[in-house]
């Protein structure tokens, strides 16, 4: 439900109590080529090359005119790819004051069609306002996760920086301080509303009162409006009267909106704008209303008409398109009543707090309510359980490289359940009918890891999509089509990545393959200057004798001179620090609710003690089969969270991981920093069974 990453496996193990789980050497890289995926994921001709990683939590891409691809990182960061490189500057950083927590951050970017002349770029995030008064971390301080707002901003790029002087606010002028519900309410479950004043919306105000269900995308219309989608701002884990507000159109929650780029006011033809003098007010920007969390937005090039993925609660994943249309929710899930087969707990047509409203929607008396342009199950159906529907680009252009069938369709995708996956829609004006392009698209990168945005890339035809990874580096990866020879699979790996000087390291690549079965051969690039070509031989041993960090790129060659790259770091002179957690013991249990203490230390073996700045406490919430990631952040060697509540009964468990990061390589000026990882798993008190034991799984360290 919202940001989350796909736990594609989740190990069930019977033992007779508990397992500290300890994990995981990162160098903190950005590495730029990397593995294929296995051609049979992927329709007929179709494969997927990594094109940017070890992107720490992606989550959104767009291009310039001029070719440039602009990543954005959950953190509130712009990267720059260009001509086949990473920037190591940003675009932007607008890290202090984007919230960090859970499903907030940073979430889309979408650059202007004028930007040959005007160079605008629009970032939409939930927002750190600067008076919060609590410390970093705690629920009213930066990156807290209590209630909060968001606001969609405007920079000028100056060559491939933003000019900060000219960040203006285009939507989201009342998010402010002053319109924060609580901001010490953790994950809005007080009675307070933020964006309302005595009942009454607050104009241009994005509330965000719960840590999911914010706002979701920003788009661009042919004609240069902007779309921007944004979420009820409610709790998921109850029912919460707040999720009405998705009908009132004076409320931005839970919506697509229709604004001008310029101002941020919408449109006198807005489906439900009362008169031209009004554009600036809430319910002259609304499009369509009845959202719970349109988290993936695209338009329709033909028809500039948005389609949007509503990610469903306990029943449907929606696909949906229509201006000035009601899409149902909270009362309607799919094609029925919300909790048809739930208790009044659960179900917003009967607990008493909302049933009266939902009978008003059951009886058209606030107009109708349109159907899905598509739906699949989200939660009684095992093949698409717990699953999270997203819209992607409607496959059309002057400079397509994928076959006819695909043209004109409509791409969908979802990264949450056994396999993520992408497919497609037709669009003919029949119902749709359905294809699949890809699945397991993201298996490659980890077991956490799935698709989070998928764009079509104006420059070269070809889909690219952004794989969030909830235990290690993202990637942005490209989707290519031959109609002949597919190239081989590159799989690297290397031992050690660290270590003293003279550093021996054996790379082999011997996990290598052709789709096709055909002899490849291997040429090696060790980053310090030594090239090597070992002909069929897949293993060879490389010395490293001067301190730095080095990217070796191996490069396999099938018989027809199709190549594929990949890479791995290495740090020499540097060795990685110790973590160590003291309390709480894994396999504690809990009640939601109940204060968790926690301590622990970190030592290195050439800084000694680490300071409390390079402790970082987390929290990633494994709710069913996927996970939501960074609930709750905390630096040092001890503090306390609040153990969360999720979900009306389902399993779900905490794992608390303490990460150490050390000072770098020593005189070399902070480069080569290393990191190490453990983690406990702490248990919610009604998902415990006897004997049994949820493990979290071991990330590791991957070439």
């Amino acid at each position: 439900m919202g940001l989350v990453v796909s736990l594609k496996r989740l190990w069930v193990v019977t033992l007779p109590v508990l397992l500290a789980v300890c994990f995981v050497l990162s160098i903190i890289a950005m590495l730029h080529s990397g593995d294929t995926s296995a051609a049979t994921t992927w329709s007929p001709g179709l494969y997927s090359q990594q094109v940017v990683g070890g992107l720490t939590n992606p989550t959104a891409i767009a291009w310039t005119p001029d070719g440039r691809m602009l990543i954005a990182l959950k953190e509130g960061k712009i990267l720059v790819y260009k001509n086949g490189q990473l920037l190591p500057t940003p675009f932007v950083d607008l890290s202090n004051e984007v919230n960090d927590v859970a499903d907030r951050g940073l979430l889309s970017l979408a650059v202007d069609p004028q930007f040959d002349n005007n160079r605008y770029i629009y970032l939409l995030y939930a927002y750190d306002p600067p008076e919060l008064p609590g410390a970093p971390n705690s629920a009213d301080g930066s990156d807290g996760d209590g209630q909060r707002v968001a606001r969609l901003v405007r920079v000028k790029a100056n060559g491939d920086t933003a000019d900060l002087a000219t960040k203006e606010v285009i939507l989201g002028k009342n998010s402010t301080y002053a319109n924060i519900g609580a901001a010490d309410d953790p994950d809005g479950g007080g009675p307070h509303t933020s964006c309302e004043d005595s009942g009454v919306p607050v104009e241009d105000c994005i509330p965000a009162d719960s840590a999911s269900h914010t706002i979701g995308s920003v788009a661009f219309g042919t004609d240069r409006s902007l779309f921007v989608s944004v979420g009820d701002g409610a709790r998921f884990v109850v029912v919460d009267p707040r999720a009405l507000r998705a009908y009132d159109v004076n409320s931005l929650a839970g919506k697509i909106l229709r604004i001008d780029p310029d101002t941020g006011n919408g449109y006198a033809d807005n489906p439900w704008c009362d008169s031209p003098t009004n554009i600036d007010k809430n319910r002259c920007k609304v499009y369509a209303t009845g959202l719970r969390n349109p988290f993936r937005m695209k338009v329709d090039p033909t028809t500039n008409e948005p389609y949007h993925g509503n990610v469903g609660w306990f029943s449907w994943e929606e696909i949906n398109t229509g201006r000035g249309k009601n899409f149902g929710w909270p009362c309607w899930e799919g094609n029925e009543h919300q909790g048809l087969y739930n208790g009044p707990e659960e179900s917003y047509e009967k607990n008493p707090v909302t049933a009266m409203q939902c009978q008003a929607v059951y009886s058209g008396t606030l107009g109708p309510v349109e159907p899905p342009y598509y739906a699949y199950p989200h939660w009684y159906d095992n093949a698409q359980h717990d699953a999270s529907a997203m819209a992607g680009p409607v496959y059309t252009g002057a400079n397509l490289s994928y076959p006819p069938e695909y043209h004109n369709k409509l791409f969908i995708f979802d990264y949450s359940g056994d396999q993520d996956w992408i497919k497609y829609l037709t669009l003919d004006g029949a119902p749709p009918q359905v294809g699949t392009l890809g699945e397991g698209v993201s298996d490659m990168v980890g077991q956490f890891a799935g698709p989070v945005d998928l764009a079509l890339n104006p420059h070269d035809g070809d889909l690219y999509y952004v794989v969030l990874n909830g235990t290690g580096p993202g990637q942005v990866r490209r989707i290519r089509y031959t109609e002949g020879n597919l190239p081989p699979v590159a799989h690297l790996s290397a031992m050690p990545l660290y270590g003293t000087l003279l550093l021996t390291v054996t790379f082999s690549a011997g996990g290598s393959h052709d789709p096709e079965a055909q002899s490849i051969t291997f040429t090696w690039d060790f980053g310090d200057g030594v090239l090597t070509d070992t002909g069929a031989l897949a293993t060879i041993t490389h010395t490293y004798n001067t301190p730095g960090v080095y990217t070796a790129v191996m490069t396999v060659t099938d018989v027809l001179g199709a190549p594929d790259s990949t890479t791995v770091q290495v740090v020499a002179g540097n060795r990685p620090p110790q973590a160590s957690i003291t309390t709480p013991l894994s396999g504690t249990t809990y009640y939601a609710g109940k204060n968790v203490p926690f301590s622990g230390e970190a030592n290195d073996p050439e800084d000694g003690t680490l300071d409390d700045t390079r402790l970082l406490w987390t929290g990633l919430l494994h709710h069913e089969d996927h996970v939501h990631p960074d609930q709750f952040r905390a630096t040092g060697t001890s503090g306390s969270f609040v153990y969360p509540e999720h979900g009306g009964g389902e399993m779900y468990w905490l794992e608390l991981c303490l990460t150490v990061t050390d000072n770098g390589i020593p005189g070399q000026g902070g480069i080569g920093p290393l990191q190490n990882r453990r983690c406990v798993a702490l248990y919610s008190h009604h998902d415990m069974q006897p004997n049994k034991v949820w493990f979290p799984v071991i990330a590791k360290q991957e070439g």
